[in-house]
């Protein structure tokens, strides 16, 4: 044998020795459209202890002949990790381009780039789709027990096994399973490909009835085309239903101001979404630029419940009515809303504190703790009111109260009286899988327990309770009677302290969270004042800042002259939130042009905290700034958004230039938002806070 046959010998004898062994070569069809995804399976193996698979390779062998060509072949992608032992698969999606019988091979590859020597193949079929090619409907309208006959023809490269035809209640010309409702399927040509079936309409069929109509082959592939017909009812029209409209405070577990809005909704075909507004005017139905809309939740079902999670302002009123309304496919809304009213009362909790107080049985931990509770008066509200206070371990650290994370671990209905601080001293269980020092929280819901009527305030854990200084009293003052809390407006802090090591410092931050704790890069600092003595008084002054738009809390912390860590410093207290609100802010507003006489369009950006209401604006035709004279002509209430929201949106309005001759004018834009206030709230009664007006250049030719 020569040496250069040896060494050949020698080589493939060494590559098949230590070659890839691949079987079980699958795909998860046989019969396949285009689009649908299929899965490839097959199983490699490395001949020789040392090796292992890097990767199973497929592809599309385009010309048959089993092996690899570069340019004719298609690549299919790799597995380099096998799903399950030696077994490696690869989903990929059948290619438009793909026609009659398909090829495949699969190939594997080892760590040491040996490929197998028993490559694996197999073939698919690639099924054309059938086609609807014709669909009738007896009559374009129908009456609920009157038969219908439906009748379609399809085509197929083989044969046709069945039509089918279905109530698309949503409209969306696909069959949607719990929604829409099969009508009919038939398995028998009237003649040809020609299939029919006799259908009677019942009451739960919408206004306006789509009908699908589909056909399969004897493959068990649908068309790739639904055909669609539309028949009306005239025996008149069927609106939706909303019922138990409830709307629940969320402060606990979200933060001031949240509310959760729930409604059932029905219809006798499907309901397309419920819708839900502040009904500010309190009748019952939408009133156009008065109500505040607070979105759509959007859930296709002939019966369901639909939430809405919102956070609002209340309109600065003492209490609100909330509406929900739905809607159906034919675009019908209920005869009648759903309403409910809630009430704008935040119950606070001033200050909490616990410390360790022995081991419990079973690996928990004692400890003893105190909370004061205040239900603010505002609104000129006063009495008692029941509540339920709740202390929880806070696992996840965020503050706030999470439902399914954090532990309750004490609750208890309560007592209490307006305008007056109620404290509660619960001894407290620490389960035995909280470790460290737990983080502690404090939240009120009302007696119901099914409310949140306070944001969570949590807890100082301290070594003892010994000596610990503490604000005592807190009274807040924001505005008066004839300034609203906005930012410009003055404010006043006051209340007592006491600190038997002697106290250093006071100091007072806007609580911008409402958990009556310091986060720093969230809280903001509102400076401190220095205090000497055991106890005393201490006053703050100062004005609203933009920074502190929203709901928010002062707070105010008394500290020291001890040289204790951690607890140097009071509890913060805190009164119940406050809410700080903002008129709306206009900008971005280019100079604007048009011909002389015509309407005019003028846009600009617009904010503001829970929505803009409406806008306003005209044209000075004198150019003195003032609305007078004839300019209430060229005034403008027509006015649409053009993208975003009434929160955050650029927003169009229109102009009217009737009577104005060519030349450069100053035209003045302002908008407003839903504040409605209350009689017995800081300022009174109000039809919205307007904006800075903004001035735009208008050149009319």
């Amino acid at each position: 044998m020569s040496g250069s046959f040896r060494n050949s010998f020698e080589s493939l004898e060494g590559r098949q020795l230590l070659a890839v062994t691949l079987s079980n070569f699958t795909v998860s069809d046989a019969v396949v459209i285009t689009g649908q995804n299929i899965t490839l399976s097959v199983d490699a193996a490395a001949t020789t202890p040392d090796a292992s698979i890097h990767a199973a390779t497929f592809f599309n062998d385009v010309n048959n002949n089993g092996v690899w060509n570069a340019g004719i072949d298609v690549d299919l992608g790799a597995s380099f990790t096998p799903a399950t032992g030696s077994t490696f698969r690869k989903t990929i999606a059948v290619p438009g381009t793909w026609s009659g019988t398909i090829n495949l091979v699969a190939d594997a590859v080892s760590n040491v780039g040996n490929w197998s020597s028993n490559r694996q193949q197999i073939s698919v079929r690639v099924n054309p789709r059938p086609a609807v090619t014709n669909f009738t409907i007896s009559s374009n309208t129908f009456l609920p027990g009157t038969p219908l006959t439906f009748t379609t023809t399809g085509s197929d490269d083989g044969t046709i096994r069945a039509v089918t035809w279905f109530l698309d209640r949503d409209f969306s010309g696909i069959w949607t399973p719990g929604i829409d409702t099969s009508l009919a399927t038939s398995y028998t040509p009237d003649s040809g490909t020609t299939y029919s079936a006799i259908v009677t309409p019942n009451s739960s069929w919408p206004q306006n009835a789509q009908i699908l109509s589909d056909v399969q082959d004897t493959d068990l592939d649908w068309a790739a085309n639904t055909a669609d017909q539309t028949t009306t009812c005239s025996s008149g029209q069927v609106r939706p239903t909303v019922t138990n409209l409830i709307a629940t405070t969320r402060y606990a577990s979200v933060g001031a101001g949240a509310v959760r809005l729930q409604v059932d909704a029905s219809d006798n075909s499907a309901v397309y979404l419920a819708t839900f507004f502040m009904d500010l005017d309190a009748n019952g139905s939408w009133s156009p630029t008065f109500d505040q809309d607070l979105g759509v939740t959007r859930q296709s079902a002939v019966s369901a419940t639909y939430t809405n999670n919102i956070t609002t302002d209340f309109a600065g009123k003492s209490s609100v009515q909330f509406a929900a309304d739905a809607q159906d496919f034919d675009g019908l809304y209920a005869s009648s809303r759903a309403t409910t009213t809630l009430n704008n009362d935040v119950i606070g909790v001033s200050n909490f504190e616990a410390t360790f107080f022995a081991n419990g049985g079973a690996g928990t931990r004692l400890f003893d703790s105190s909370f004061g509770v205040l239900a603010s008066t505002a609104f000129g509200r006063s009495g008692s009111v029941n509540i339920n206070t709740n202390v929880f371990v806070d696992v996840n650290g965020n503050g706030l109260y999470n439902v399914g994370t954090d532990i309750i671990i004490d609750t208890a209905p309560q007592t209490i009286v307006r305008g007056t601080v109620s404290t509660f001293t619960p001894s407290l269980t620490i389960p035995a899988g909280v470790t460290g020092t737990p983080r502690l929280g404090v939240f009120i819901t009302d007696s119901a327990g099914t409310s949140e009527i306070s944001t969570s305030h949590m807890g100082v854990v301290r070594t003892d309770f010994s000596n610990v200084p503490a604000i005592t009293s807190q009274t807040v003052t924001v505005g008066n009677v004839s300034t609203f809390a906005v930012p410009g407006a003055s404010y006043s802090v006051s209340g007592n302290w006491s600190a038997a090591l002697s106290g250093t410092f006071v100091t007072l931050f806007w609580d911008k969270n409402s958990n009556g704790r310091w986060d720093t890069g969230t809280d903001i600092d509102l400076g401190f004042t220095a205090v000497t003595g055991t106890s005393g008084t201490y006053n703050f002054t100062g004005t609203v800042t933009s920074a502190m738009v929203g709901w928010g809390q002062f707070a105010t912390a008394v500290r020291d002259a001890s040289a204790r860590t951690n607890d140097d410093w009071s509890s913060p207290y805190t009164a119940a939130p406050t809410q700080i609100f903002r008129a709306p802010i206009l900008s971005n507003a280019p100079s604007a042009s048009g011909a002389a006489g015509a309407m005019i369009s003028i846009d600009f950006d617009a904010t503001d905290d829970f929505g803009i209401r409406a806008v306003t604006g005209f044209i000075d035709t004198n150019g003195n700034g003032l609305l007078d004279g004839g300019e209430s002509a060229t005034s403008g209430t027509a006015f649409s958004t053009l993208t975003g929201t009434r929160t955050n949106g650029r927003w169009r309005l229109q102009v009217n230039s009737a009577g104005l001759t060519a030349g450069t004018y100053t035209v003045y834009v302002a908008a407003n938002d839903f504040y409605k206030g209350d009689a017995t709230a800081s300022g009174g009664t109000s039809t919205g806070f307007w904006s800075s007006r903004i001035a735009v250049t208008l050149t009319l030719t």
